[in-house]
Protein backbone atom coordinates (compact mmCIF):
# COMPACT_ATOMS: atom_id res chain seq x y z
CA UNK A 1 0.00 0.00 0.00
CA UNK A 2 1.46 3.38 -1.01
CA UNK A 3 1.26 6.23 1.49
CA UNK A 4 -0.31 9.36 0.02
CA UNK A 5 0.62 12.23 2.30
CA UNK A 6 -1.61 14.57 0.32
CA UNK A 7 -4.59 12.54 1.52
CA UNK A 8 -3.16 11.56 4.91
CA UNK A 9 -1.98 14.80 6.45
CA UNK A 10 -3.24 13.81 9.90
CA UNK A 11 -4.49 10.90 11.95
CA UNK A 12 -6.37 10.33 15.18
CA UNK A 13 -6.55 7.44 17.60
CA UNK A 14 -7.74 6.36 21.02
CA UNK A 15 -5.94 4.02 23.43
CA UNK A 16 -7.17 2.70 26.75
CA UNK A 17 -5.28 2.76 30.05
CA UNK A 18 -3.49 -0.47 29.15
CA UNK A 19 -2.11 0.96 25.88
CA UNK A 20 -4.55 -1.06 23.81
CA UNK A 21 -6.02 0.65 20.76
CA UNK A 22 -9.76 1.27 20.79
CA UNK A 23 -10.08 3.08 17.48
CA UNK A 24 -8.07 4.91 14.81
CA UNK A 25 -8.83 7.13 11.82
CA UNK A 26 -8.37 6.32 8.16
CA UNK A 27 -5.25 8.50 8.12
CA UNK A 28 -3.69 6.18 10.70
CA UNK A 29 -4.56 3.17 8.55
CA UNK A 30 -2.91 4.80 5.52
CA UNK A 31 0.32 5.55 7.37
CA UNK A 32 0.62 2.30 9.31
CA UNK A 33 -0.60 0.18 6.37
CA UNK A 34 -3.39 -1.76 8.02
CA UNK A 35 -6.38 -2.91 5.98
CA UNK A 36 -9.10 -1.38 8.14
CA UNK A 37 -9.47 0.33 11.55
CA UNK A 38 -10.96 -2.92 12.81
CA UNK A 39 -7.56 -4.62 12.38
CA UNK A 40 -6.01 -2.19 14.88
CA UNK A 41 -8.66 -2.43 17.58
CA UNK A 42 -7.47 -4.55 20.47
CA UNK A 43 -3.80 -4.34 19.50
CA UNK A 44 -1.26 -3.30 22.14
CA UNK A 45 1.37 -0.62 21.52
CA UNK A 46 4.08 -3.31 21.36
CA UNK A 47 2.15 -5.20 18.67
CA UNK A 48 1.85 -2.01 16.63
CA UNK A 49 5.58 -1.44 17.07
CA UNK A 50 6.46 -4.95 15.91
CA UNK A 51 4.30 -4.52 12.83
CA UNK A 52 5.19 -0.98 11.76
CA UNK A 53 8.44 0.38 13.23
CA UNK A 54 11.44 -0.44 11.06
CA UNK A 55 14.24 1.78 12.34
CA UNK A 56 17.70 0.22 12.28
CA UNK A 57 18.85 2.79 14.80
CA UNK A 58 16.56 2.13 17.75
CA UNK A 59 14.49 -0.89 18.75
CA UNK A 60 10.76 -1.04 18.06
CA UNK A 61 9.92 -1.79 21.69
CA UNK A 62 12.11 1.07 22.88
CA UNK A 63 10.07 3.41 20.69
CA UNK A 64 6.88 1.89 22.07
CA UNK A 65 8.20 2.47 25.60
CA UNK A 66 8.67 6.16 24.78
CA UNK A 67 5.09 6.40 23.52
CA UNK A 68 3.79 4.62 26.61
CA UNK A 69 5.67 7.03 28.90
CA UNK A 70 3.92 9.91 27.18
CA UNK A 71 0.57 8.21 27.67
CA UNK A 72 1.27 7.75 31.39
CA UNK A 73 1.59 11.53 31.70
CA UNK A 74 -1.66 12.00 29.80
CA UNK A 75 -3.47 9.54 32.09
CA UNK A 76 -2.42 11.80 34.97
CA UNK A 77 -4.48 14.56 33.38
CA UNK A 78 -1.79 16.31 31.32
CA UNK A 79 -1.99 17.40 27.69
CA UNK A 80 1.18 17.04 25.63
CA UNK A 81 2.50 18.35 22.35
CA UNK A 82 5.02 15.88 20.92
CA UNK A 83 7.45 16.27 18.02
CA UNK A 84 7.90 12.80 16.54
CA UNK A 85 10.13 11.19 13.91
CA UNK A 86 9.40 7.55 13.14
CA UNK A 87 10.47 5.09 10.49
CA UNK A 88 7.25 3.33 9.60
CA UNK A 89 7.67 0.57 7.03
CA UNK A 90 11.01 2.18 6.09
CA UNK A 91 9.47 5.59 5.41
CA UNK A 92 10.40 8.59 7.56
CA UNK A 93 7.25 10.03 9.10
CA UNK A 94 7.42 13.50 10.67
CA UNK A 95 4.57 14.60 12.89
CA UNK A 96 3.52 17.06 15.56
CA UNK A 97 1.23 15.19 17.91
CA UNK A 98 -1.23 16.36 20.54
CA UNK A 99 -2.11 13.91 23.30
CA UNK A 100 -4.98 14.58 25.69
CA UNK A 101 -6.91 12.54 28.27
CA UNK A 102 -9.81 10.58 26.80
CA UNK A 103 -12.76 11.02 29.13
CA UNK A 104 -15.94 8.99 29.57
CA UNK A 105 -18.47 9.60 32.36
CA UNK A 106 -16.19 12.29 33.78
CA UNK A 107 -13.32 9.83 34.19
CA UNK A 108 -10.04 9.53 32.31
CA UNK A 109 -10.20 6.16 30.58
CA UNK A 110 -7.42 6.48 28.02
CA UNK A 111 -5.44 8.67 25.64
CA UNK A 112 -6.69 10.59 22.64
CA UNK A 113 -3.93 11.40 20.17
CA UNK A 114 -4.01 13.57 17.08
CA UNK A 115 -1.03 14.05 14.77
CA UNK A 116 -0.40 16.49 11.94
CA UNK A 117 2.06 15.17 9.37
CA UNK A 118 4.77 17.13 7.59
CA UNK A 119 5.72 16.02 4.07
CA UNK A 120 9.34 16.97 4.70
CA UNK A 121 11.61 18.25 7.44
CA UNK A 122 14.54 20.64 7.20
CA UNK A 123 16.98 21.91 9.80
CA UNK A 124 15.11 25.14 10.41
CA UNK A 125 11.82 23.38 11.13
CA UNK A 126 13.61 20.92 13.41
CA UNK A 127 15.30 23.81 15.24
CA UNK A 128 11.90 25.47 15.75
CA UNK A 129 10.44 22.38 17.40
CA UNK A 130 13.54 21.64 19.46
CA UNK A 131 13.70 25.19 20.84
CA UNK A 132 10.05 25.21 21.95
CA UNK A 133 9.86 24.35 25.67
CA UNK A 134 6.20 23.35 25.34
CA UNK A 135 6.97 20.52 22.89
CA UNK A 136 8.18 17.12 24.08
CA UNK A 137 10.89 15.35 22.06
CA UNK A 138 11.43 11.66 22.82
CA UNK A 139 14.74 9.82 22.70
CA UNK A 140 13.86 7.99 19.47
CA UNK A 141 13.16 11.31 17.75
CA UNK A 142 16.48 12.72 18.94
CA UNK A 143 18.16 9.58 17.59
CA UNK A 144 16.56 9.97 14.17
CA UNK A 145 17.40 13.69 14.09
CA UNK A 146 21.03 12.77 14.70
CA UNK A 147 21.05 9.95 12.14
CA UNK A 148 19.56 12.14 9.41
CA UNK A 149 21.67 15.20 10.33
CA UNK A 150 18.65 17.40 11.04
CA UNK A 151 19.82 18.93 14.33
CA UNK A 152 23.27 20.52 13.80
CA UNK A 153 23.35 22.02 17.31
CA UNK A 154 23.23 18.45 18.68
CA UNK A 155 25.74 17.29 16.09
CA UNK A 156 28.28 19.82 17.35
CA UNK A 157 27.19 19.54 21.00
CA UNK A 158 26.66 23.29 21.29
CA UNK A 159 25.31 24.75 24.52
CA UNK A 160 22.51 27.32 24.65
CA UNK A 161 24.96 30.12 25.46
CA UNK A 162 27.22 29.09 22.59
CA UNK A 163 24.22 29.12 20.26
CA UNK A 164 23.25 32.59 21.56
CA UNK A 165 26.74 33.84 20.72
CA UNK A 166 26.66 32.26 17.26
CA UNK A 167 23.25 33.75 16.53
CA UNK A 168 24.43 37.25 17.36
CA UNK A 169 27.70 36.72 15.51
CA UNK A 170 25.75 35.80 12.37
CA UNK A 171 23.86 39.09 12.71
CA UNK A 172 27.16 40.97 12.59
CA UNK A 173 27.70 41.57 16.31
CA UNK A 174 31.20 41.93 17.73
CA UNK A 175 32.37 40.27 20.94
CA UNK A 176 31.62 43.52 22.79
CA UNK A 177 28.15 43.69 21.26
CA UNK A 178 27.44 40.06 22.24
CA UNK A 179 28.65 40.70 25.79
CA UNK A 180 26.37 43.74 26.11
CA UNK A 181 23.34 41.95 24.66
CA UNK A 182 23.72 38.83 26.80
CA UNK A 183 24.78 40.68 29.94
CA UNK A 184 28.16 38.92 30.04
CA UNK A 185 31.75 40.06 30.23
CA UNK A 186 33.75 40.18 27.00
CA UNK A 187 36.12 37.65 28.52
CA UNK A 188 33.25 35.20 29.01
CA UNK A 189 32.02 35.73 25.45
CA UNK A 190 35.54 35.14 24.10
CA UNK A 191 35.63 31.92 26.12
CA UNK A 192 32.37 30.75 24.55
CA UNK A 193 33.58 31.63 21.07
CA UNK A 194 36.83 29.72 21.59
CA UNK A 195 34.76 26.69 22.56
CA UNK A 196 32.62 27.15 19.45
CA UNK A 197 35.71 27.28 17.22
CA UNK A 198 36.99 24.07 18.78
CA UNK A 199 33.66 22.29 18.32
CA UNK A 200 33.19 23.48 14.74
CA UNK A 201 36.87 22.96 13.99
CA UNK A 202 37.40 26.45 12.57
CA UNK A 203 39.87 29.22 13.38
CA UNK A 204 38.07 32.49 12.65
CA UNK A 205 34.80 34.18 13.57
CA UNK A 206 33.99 34.54 9.87
CA UNK A 207 34.31 30.76 9.53
CA UNK A 208 31.86 30.29 12.43
CA UNK A 209 29.37 32.46 10.57
CA UNK A 210 29.86 30.67 7.26
CA UNK A 211 29.42 27.20 8.79
CA UNK A 212 26.51 28.25 10.98
CA UNK A 213 24.61 29.53 7.94
CA UNK A 214 25.59 26.67 5.63
CA UNK A 215 24.74 23.95 8.15
CA UNK A 216 21.57 25.60 9.47
CA UNK A 217 22.88 25.82 13.04
CA UNK A 218 21.09 29.14 13.56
Amino acid sequence: MMINLEQSRSFIGIKDKNNVYRNVSQGYIDIYQFDTPKKVRGMHEYEIADFAFTSEHIGAHTIADNLIKEDIEVLRGNSLFVFDLLLIHNKLIIALGHKTPYIENNKIVGTLFQATLFPELNKQIAKHFLSNPDIIVSSHTYKHLDVFGLAPSRKYDLTKRELDCISLLVKGASSNDIAHTLGLSKRTVDFYLRNVKDKLQVNKATEIVALAVADGIV
